[in-house]
């Protein structure tokens, strides 16, 4: 899917430095044009390859990363997909994909400080999991949403007692177990990194020289927008203004799709390993 993904320009076009431009464009609405924030990923893997030589840029990227160094990156670059909890539904399959077609190693970070707020789709759907075969949906409710709430994800067990986490990495083993190999929790380092920084800062800033932030930022939605917009975008414009280049960001699934329900799916070979782990204690949503 990743020929899906919608540009305004031809890769060969593309400045993936974006040296003397504004960090992002607005549409005549004063919208925010996404298609400028994101990078097409082959256009990015060839950058990353090209940063990843430039000794200057290795010692500024390390002064920036000082005093909160990101331990947990892999030595080689790598394709960034940060979530609470690593899990199988079909948004991880779309990265899978993509980290298979591109060479780079995928690297899955857990934010497992990270609270569960039901408002929220992501975690939403960490706790009550929907399972697809074809037109065909089966949900299955993993977390008592009246107890657990607001909780932090580590702290949280399953309906049958398990931790949560621990849960999603079985359906995750089970469908991807290199991936599993690939999943460390930056919790730590993201909570002490923002006493110094402004949100999204320290995790746009992976994607400088470390690796590739996997990731769909929308405008659609209007919390969403105001989130992009007050957060996301101000931390891309004072990376590109600090070092003469864009943050490396691809969208881990097209664009255009980016709202469908099937990305929150599970596929639904996973369902029966699920109600087992979740035994009695689940309950079968028709």
């Amino acid at each position: 899917m990743a020929g899906e993904q919608q540009t305004t320009r031809g890769a060969d076009a593309w400045d993936a430095s974006g040296a003397g431009e504004p960090a992002i464009r607005r549409d005549a609405h004063g919208v925010a044009r996404l298609d400028d924030f994101y990078t097409p990923l082959d256009v990015a893997l060839r950058e990353l390859r090209r940063r990843r030589t430039d000794p200057h840029l290795a010692a500024e990227l390390a002064a920036f990363h000082r005093r909160h160094p990101p331990d947990f990156l892999p030595a080689a670059p790598c394709l960034i997909l940060v979530r609470a909890v690593a899990s199988p539904d079909f948004e991880l399959g779309e990265f899978a994909r993509q980290a298979a077609a591109s060479g780079v190693a995928p690297l899955c970070l857990e934010l497992r400080r990270d609270r569960f707020v039901s408002f929220n789709r992501d975690k939403y759907c960490r706790g009550k999991l929907t399972f697809r075969w074809g037109t065909h949906l089966r949900g299955l409710r993993a977390v008592d949403f009246h107890r657990h709430d607001g909780r932090r994800f580590e702290q949280i067990p399953t309906v049958a007692g398990e931790p949560l986490r621990e849960f999603h990495h079985a359906l995750l083993a089970a469908a991807y177990p290199a991936l599993l190999a690939h999943t460390r929790d930056g919790s730590l380092w993201l909570h002490a990194a923002r006493v110094d920084a402004p949100p999204y800062l320290p995790l746009l800033g992976l994607a400088i020289r470390d690796g590739i932030l996997m990731e769909n930022f929308s405008v659609n939605d209007a919390e969403e927008r105001r989130l992009t917009e007050t957060r996301v975008l101000p931390a891309f414009a004072a990376l590109q203004a600090r070092f003469g280049l864009r943050p490396l960001v691809a969208p881990v699934v097209p664009p255009a799709r980016e709202d469908e329900a099937h990305w929150w799916h599970y596929p639904g070979g996973l369902f029966r390993l699920a109600q087992q782990r979740l035994r009695r204690g689940a309950r079968l949503i028709q």
